[in-house]
């Protein structure tokens, strides 16, 4: 399952960070030490394969802004499109914030939608456990 390109999505809690917006939200939590998690859905592409977990990259839209948030480095990104079959495509422009080509994303899941916006980062790295509950999104 756990193969390069396949894109998953999962519920992902990490640290709120001290310029968290929005903190009455319902995807806040306190924890131990009174400190405050983030979490939502999170979708992530596999990029190495390891005996019982994976290594990750993640996508983002960053509240739809793309990489014009401020404070993101737009050389770290490349963006995602849909595609509809495993043959490669002529790819069309380069995406205008990254100069890069768009990867594209086979979606497996047909209630599964793919914002426009949506940018895998180089810039970071996760580890998947193979135990992690996950549904399968697509692959690139």
């Amino acid at each position: 399952f756990y193969k390069i390109g396949r894109v998953v999505k999962t519920l992902w809690s990490e640290p709120a960070g001290g310029t968290a917006k929005d903190m009455d939200k319902s995807f806040y939590s306190k924890v131990g030490f009174d400190e405050l998690v983030f979490t939502k859905i999170r979708r992530f592409v596999v990029v190495r394969e390891k005996t019982h977990s994976c290594l990750c990259l993640p996508l983002y839209t960053y509240g739809g802004q793309g990489v014009a948030k401020p404070d993101v480095r737009a050389q770290d990104h490349v963006a995602v499109r849909i595609c509809t079959t495993d043959r490669p495509s002529t790819p069309r422009s380069t995406d205008e914030d990254t100069q890069k080509t768009p990867l594209g994303i086979i979606v497996e899941d047909s209630e599964e939608r793919i914002d426009p916006m949506t940018r895998i980062n180089f810039g970071q790295v996760f580890t998947i456990q193979h135990n992690l509950k996950v549904a399968k999104v697509g692959r690139i």
